[in-house]
């Protein structure tokens, strides 16, 4: 990483803590529906396992054909 990027580094920590702090309060203080439609949070999603290559995957749908619904997960 050059001179320039690590200079900006203190800068980038500060704008992440910022969002996780605002994560947080969102997480703790919304009711559930609102964090569904705001992309927070999906419910009735069911989790299996499937086999890979790389060994076993966890899997999440909500429905065979159901598409998840825009969030903001990454």
């Amino acid at each position: 990483m050059g001179l320039f990027s690590l200079r900006f580094l203190p800068l980038l920590e500060l704008e992440l803590a910022e969002e996780e702090k605002e994560l947080r309060e969102r997480l703790a203080k919304w009711p559930l529906k609102r964090l569904c439609n705001e992309g927070y949070c999906i419910t009735g999603m069911s989790a299996f396992w499937l086999d890979s290559k790389f060994g076993p995957v966890a899997a999440f749908g909500l429905g065979p054909g159901v598409a998840l619904p825009d969030n903001k997960f990454e």
